[in-house]
């Protein structure tokens, strides 16, 4: 019994420490993504918590499609008008071309279907920054008042790699009563095992 109780509290442990690392891994991503962001923006203390997993698999698989074939433009059309425009596109979508396999996608797409809103220390992240936290009355969705909180920056989910090496902030941005449009997707790339680097939007 008392070997089952030390391998049940290692257990919990483990968990404990594992949801600890991916909570300060956020927070990392969150920092470089809202430093990208344009000054003066409002951001929330919540992560939405959205299923958004279909819609970003169906964008990245498009992105990669897109790169297919502008890529083999690129390397074999002789049309110097061609090679201007596919070129460069072909170099700015290489960044994405493989960047996830089909084991992340189905990660991504079976493990964060059940997430639910979570707060997060957005005061110690924009700190030093020019963006504004919501007022509660904002996050609270207060009917009738006037809040001047635009261009508000609205973080709907995260999602990340088998191996935690990419990660993906879902996010949205609205400027009134009007959405940005459809979720943008940020992606960043760790590097060594140590830093994230930021790819931008896909």
């Amino acid at each position: 019994m008392k070997y089952l109780l030390i391998f049940i509290l290692s257990i919990n442990s483990c968990n404990s420490q594992s949801i600890l690392d991916k909570s300060a891994e956020e927070q990392e991503i969150i920092t470089i993504f809202l430093n990208s962001i344009k000054p003066y923006s409002y951001v929330s203390d919540k992560i939405k918590g959205l299923n958004l997993q279909n819609d970003f698999i169906q964008s990245y698989k498009a992105s990669n499609n897109h790169f297919k074939k502008v890529d083999s433009i690129c390397n074999n059309s002789i049309d110097t008008t061609q090679l201007k425009i596919f070129c460069p596109a072909a170099e700015s979508l290489l960044k994405f071309n493989n960047l996830l396999n089909q084991n992340d996608l189905n990660l991504i797409k079976e493990s964060y279907d059940k997430v639910k809103e979570r707060t997060i220390n957005i005061d110690k992240i924009i700190r030093n920054t020019t963006l504004k936290k919501h007022s509660n009355a904002y996050d609270s969705n207060v009917v009738g008042q006037n809040l001047n909180e635009f261009p508000s920056v609205e973080i709907l989910n995260i999602y990340f790699s088998k191996n935690n090496q990419v990660a993906i902030i879902a996010y949205d941005i609205y400027y009134g009563t009007l959405r940005h449009g459809t979720p943008n997707y940020y992606v960043l790339k760790k590097i060594n095992n140590i830093w994230w680097k930021s790819l931008g939007n896909i």
